[in-house]
Formats: C-alpha cells, sequence, structure tokens
C-alpha cells in the first residue's frame, strides 16, 4: 500500500513539474515574442537575407557537382526554381532588413511565405522526380527548416501539420505503393522531431532574451534603492519628452533635507537605508507609467504623465512626505522630510535639460525658503517670473564682500551664497546644472578655493560653468588658470572692473 501510495505520489509530482514547466515556457515565449518584436524583425530579415545569399551559389553548385558524382540522377523545373527562389527572397530580405525592421507584421509574413514555399520545394524534388525512393529530404527538411528563423512555437506546429498533410498527399499522387508506408513514417517522425526541436530552440531563444532583459534591467537600475538610475531615468525623459504627441507633463525634482548631516551623525547604514526607504515610497506613491529614478547622492527625479493641474502634483507629493516622513520615524528613528521643484508643462515643447534646469532652480529655491518645502510652476509662469535671471554662485568667507558683490550683481544674476569651500562643494554637487557662473575666493578657512577647484576637475565638474577666482594675492593667479579657472578677480574689488571681467567670461 505504502508502495503504491509512493508511486502515485511520484506520477503526480512528475505530472505536475511537467505541466508548471509547460506553463512556464509557455509564458516565457509569449513574452519574448510580445516584448521583442523589432529585435526579432531584424533578426528575421538578417536571416532572410544570410540564408538566400548562401543558398543561392550553394544550389548552383549541386546542380553542376551531383550529375557528375551521380550519374542517374537528373535535373528537373523543381531544382530549377531554387535558383529564382532564394534570389527573390534574398533581394526581399536586403530590402527589409534595411528598411523595414519596424514592421513586424510585413517581416513575419515574409517569413512565412519563404518557408512554406521553401517546404514546397523541398517535397516536390523528393517525391514526383523518385517515386520508387524514400523521401528522407523531407524529414530532415521538417526538422532544421523551422528553426531557421524566430517564429512562435504554435505557428510551427501549424506549418509543420500542414507540410505534413501536403506530403501525404504527394504520396498517394506519385509515390509507389511499396514505400509510401516508409513515407508516413518519415513524415511522422519528421514532424513530431520538428515540434520538439523547434520547441526547445524557440525557449532556449525566450530564455537568452529574458537573461538579456535582466542585464539591461540592471544594468540601468540603482542597486541601492532599486528604481531606475541617473542614466537610464534621463534617456527615459529624454525619449518621451521628444515625442511630439506629448503634451501634459509635471517634471519633479525632489532632494532628501539634511541628508549629509544624516550621514555624518548615524552613519552611512542609516543613510543607505533611508535611501532604500525614499525608492521604495517612490514606487508607492506614483504610476507604473510615470518616470522616477535616482540622479544623484540624496536626489531624486519624477516625470508624471499626462498631468496639467498642479493639485496633482501637490497632492502626490504630500502623500510621498507624509509617508516617507512616517515610515523613517517608526523603522529608523530618523526625522527626515524632503523638499522638491516641479514644473508643469502643457502644450508648448520643451526637452529635457532646460526642463529639468527649470525644476532644479525651483528646488534651490524651495530650500532656501525653508525645509520640508516644494515649489510648483507652469513653464509659462517660471519664464514669466524666474527664467529671465540666471544664477551666480558667490563663495566668500567674508560677509561684507559677500554684500559687495550682490550689490553688483543681483540686478542681472540671482546670487546663491556659499560662506565656504565645503558649502560650495554641496551647493555644486547638487545644482551645477542651473550655476551659470562662479565667482570662488581662494583663500578661505578649512576646505579653500584651491581644494574646490581639484574637487571639481576630478569629477569633470568645471565643464560646467566658468570659474571667476578672487584672491588678494596675485602670486596665485597663475596655479588659478592651472586648475581652470576663466580668470582671477583681486581684492579690493573695482565694481566696474568686476563687471566686465564677469561679461568678458560669459562671452
Amino acid at each position: 500500500m505504502k508502495l503504491y501510495k509512493l508511486f502515485d505520489w511520484g506520477i503526480n509530482h512528475m505530472f505536475t513539474t511537467i505541466k508548471e514547466f509547460f506553463i512556464e515556457s509557455t509564458n516565457q515565449m509569449q513574452h519574448y515574442f510580445t516584448e521583442s518584436k523589432k529585435e526579432i524583425s531584424k533578426n528575421n530579415a538578417f536571416l532572410m537575407m544570410c540564408i538566400s545569399a548562401f543558398g543561392l551559389p550553394g544550389v548552383c553548385i549541386l546542380l553542376i557537382v551531383t550529375p557528375m558524382v551521380i550519374s542517374d540522377w537528373y535535373i528537373t523545373i523543381g531544382h530549377w526554381l531554387f535558383i529564382p527562389f532564394f534570389l527573390c527572397y534574398g533581394i526581399l530580405g536586403r530590402y527589409l532588413y534595411r528598411n523595414k525592421t519596424d514592421s513586424y507584421p510585413l517581416v513575419h509574413l515574409s517569413v512565412i511565405s519563404f518557408l512554406m514555399i521553401l517546404m514546397a520545394l523541398v517535397i516536390y524534388i523528393n517525391t514526383v522526380p523518385y517515386p520508387d525512393s524514400s523521401a528522407t529530404l523531407v524529414t530532415a527538411a521538417m526538422i532544421v527548416v523551422p528553426v531557421l528563423f524566430i517564429i512562435p512555437f504554435y505557428e510551427t506546429i501549424v506549418m509543420l501539420f500542414i507540410v505534413f498533410l501536403v506530403f501525404m498527399l504527394m504520396n498517394n499522387l506519385y509515390i509507389s505503393p511499396e514505400i509510401i508506408g516508409d513515407n508516413i513514417f518519415n513524415g511522422i517522425a519528421g514532424l513530431m522531431m520538428g515540434g520538439m526541436v523547434s520547441w526547445i530552440v524557440t525557449n532556449l531563444r525566450a530564455a537568452d532574451n529574458k537573461d538579456k532583459r535582466e542585464i539591461v534591467k540592471q544594468s540601468g537600475q540603482d542597486k541601492l534603492t532599486g528604481i531606475q538610475n541617473k542614466g537610464e531615468v534621463e534617456k527615459s525623459c529624454f525619449a518621451y519628452l521628444e515625442n511630439v504627441e506629448v503634451k501634459d507633463c509635471a517634471l519633479i525634482v525632489i532632494d532628501i533635507d539634511n541628508f549629509k548631516e544624516i550621514n555624518d551623525s548615524m552613519g552611512h547604514y542609516v543613510g543607505d537605508q533611508v535611501l532604500s526607504m525614499f525608492g521604495n515610497t517612490l514606487k508607492k506613491i506614483f504610476r507604473e507609467s510615470d518616470i522616477f529614478g535616482r540622479i544623484g547622492g540624496d536626489e531624486f527625479l519624477v516625470l508624471m504623465k499626462n498631468v496639467s493641474e498642479r493639485q496633482l502634483v501637490e497632492s502626490k507629493m504630500e502623500a510621498l512626505s507624509v509617508i516617507f516622513h512616517r515610515d523613517a520615524m517608526e523603522r529608523l528613528d530618523v526625522d527626515v522630510t524632503c523638499s522638491y521643484g516641479s514644473v508643469i508643462k502643457n502644450d508648448e515643447y520643451i526637452s529635457y535639460v532646460p526642463f529639468f534646469k527649470m525644476a532644479d532652480k525651483l528646488l534651490y529655491r524651495a530650500k532656501r525658503s525653508g525645509k520640508n518645502q516644494g515649489e510648483i510652476l507652469t513653464v509659462e509662469a517660471f519664464h514669466k517670473y524666474i527664467g529671465q535671471k540666471e544664477i551666480m554662485l558667490v563663495v566668500e568667507d567674508e560677509e561684507i564682500n559677500r554684500e559687495l558683490i550682490k550689490t553688483i550683481f543681483s540686478p542681472e544674476f540671482e546670487i546663491v551664497e556659499a560662506f565656504n569651500g565645503a558649502e560650495a562643494k554641496e551647493i555644486i554637487k547638487k545644482h551645477h546644472s542651473i550655476i551659470r557662473i562662479m565667482l570662488l575666493d581662494i583663500i578661505m578657512p578649512q576646505v579653500d578655493g584651491f581644494q574646490v577647484l581639484n574637487w571639481m576637475k576630478d569629477r569633470n565638474l568645471s565643464e560646467h560653468f566658468p570659474v571667476i577666482a578672487i584672491s588678494s594675492d596675485e602670486s596665485m593667479e597663475l596655479k588659478s588658470l592651472e586648475l581652470g579657472v576663466a580668470d582671477m578677480i583681486t581684492k579690493p574689488f573695482i565694481p566696474e572692473v568686476m563687471k566686465k571681467r564677469v561679461h568678458n567670461v560669459l562671452k
């Protein structure tokens, strides 16, 4: 009795395993043909071109050499038809590969017709001229031909079954009764073997495609937060905004408040947990169709599609802030908030870079107003109220000098102040894309101007905006120039000379 139960369990387990494997494989193949149509179309067009290119000279050589080797072999019209067949489909494959790889239905229909005509020619030359010989070539063709191209498994089975029926019909019409039995066996064997080989090869292709997709996904994923990384999210935003049909959308740049203090006081492990938690909160709040990712240390970006009202952006960001703060307090005992800047685009065209700069500028303005803040404007309102002034970063430890620079340049620029080199580095790291020019004092306590310049040079940040050095010591000019500054202003300041130097650098 126990042996019977064990046997019954083994049989059920085996059938369950086979069933699960079949379902998983079917889903994997279905996903492959759904998600990779463009790639499949391109590969099939290329394969058609290559098979025809090799098949044409191959047939010509066989037609010349075979009669010399086999004395009783003769060429029929079916053999000659291979030449125009490969020639026509070679030209068609080349045309499709160069011009129509985006058209999956056209390429797929061409592939199916290629296979059906090829099999028809094989059946003809293997039955009509040789009524007293077994049609073994048809069996080989039924196994090999279906896997020459990338086509769905169920279509392969249908095609093989049609080929089998045509082969049986040709047997009844042209093959001697003594040979028909062998050919029926060959046809059934070809049908079964062809189906099995097609299933295996299609599964391998689908599994390989799954691995490639996973690699691509991981390469575009931020490992800490599980959302898109900077390169991937910017590429997605750029591609989306370049679509002329895109109208309403909102770009949001988000920054975690006081994140540096969390890292310094509680350690990088806690900081990493905060970032990971924020990434998970983004997944909860925003739709799968929205684009979001991590673009810097504690900076994140969201592009909300089909959004035209600021109330929706406000409600989403309010929910994000509440849930993030609550989870951080409950799980990590960390009091943390976030700030953001958002720009809403309606009918106007705007590419990703200026769109991002607008949102980043609003983020900076929000953070200057206090933590846990947000600012939202339309593109039109941004240009009307903010866009005319560019940002000048002034890094100077003496307050009297900062006030003098603000007096000189505030009519033309929005002045952003940094009291020392360490603060300047934080501002540059997060907002280098919106800074138009920087005035940098060389002699400062703790982190001096040279250290800032070296830091910028190591991170290729010097290319984003020009730097004018400030110093009372003219001997520092050469070293400053070597580190990439555009010009140098000596103290005490002469306003007109200072303005002229800034304008010349910007030109």
